[in-house]
């Protein structure tokens, strides 16, 4: 019986994912995820990578992302000297007493760079990263920038909002700096042109917006359905049954009668 029911619950998924799959090729996609409670905050809990790039304390605040979407310059121009790596993500966030309701649009593309350039990057990138190899497989004739996107950070992130640090020379004035870089609201102040001085490893974390977590938020998002539901079914598939007093009760007396 409980496996039936975890089967049944897990083919209404599938149904629910192939309906989500088929908005999400259609310019309808948004207005379907809008209608999913928490999408976006479901999806980035459940990827397995993006924790690593932000700090725990903005996931209060990705709660508000209400919409993610990514468009590619190539595919709404005619010009065929478009850049094919060139994008932008836009962000809807709704508001809180926190946090200012806003869209912001991030724009990225490509550009040349000499190999003076391409082993400062890599050398800054690798003095970034704890790992020893980070940095290696940069390409030497380009790189991906970005310009400042403006968002409105959360008041309460006022003391570490880079911003509003009015003194960065002392201890505590680069610690609080630092802390703000690392943030996801740090991440739109990158530009790709300061490497080891902005967001750490800003280029990953587009990229990860852009490859994987927007193609494939439908995935994320009908797996942590899946591993939600397993869990509940598991627990009330373990739970003893629990029987009322009176219920207790009369089975006592029934037993009584069976003796007498």
């Amino acid at each position: 019986m409980y496996r039936k029911i975890v089967e049944n619950a897990l083919i209404g998924l599938a149904e629910i994912e192939d309906e989500l799959e088929r908005a999400e090729r259609s310019a309808g996609k948004s207005t379907h995820i809008q209608n999913l409670d928490r999408f976006w905050n479901i999806v980035l809990s459940q990827h397995p990578e993006f924790a690593e790039y932000i700090r725990s304390q903005d996931f209060t605040y990705l709660e508000s992302i209400k919409d993610i979407f990514v468009s590619w310059d190539a595919a709404n121009s005619d010009d065929t000297n478009v850049d094919p790596g060139n994008f932008s993500i836009t962000f809807v966030f709704n508001g809180t007493d926190d946090f200012q309701e806003q869209t912001v649009v991030k724009n990225f593309w490509i550009e040349k760079i000499d190999s003076e350039e391409a082993v400062t990057k890599r050398k800054a990138s690798k003095d970034a990263s704890e790992d020893e190899n980070y940095g290696n497989n940069f390409d030497e004739t380009e790189r991906l920038v970005s310009e400042i996107a403006h968002i409105i950070w959360p008041k309460s992130y006022d003391t570490i909002n880079p911003s509003k640090i009015s003194d960065k020379k002392s201890s505590e004035g680069k610690k609080n700096y630092r802390a703000g870089m690392k943030s996801f609201f740090g991440w739109f102040k990158w530009t790709g042109r300061k490497p080891g001085k902005e967001f750490p490893h800003g280029e990953e974390l587009a990229k990860l917006f852009s490859d994987d977590i927007f193609p494939n938020a439908v995935k994320y998002y009908t797996e942590a359905q899946r591993d939600g539901l397993e869990e509940e079914l598991d627990s009330d598939a373990s739970e003893p049954l629990d029987l009322s007093d009176d219920e207790k009760e009369v089975r006592g007396t029934k037993r009584k009668h069976e003796e007498d």
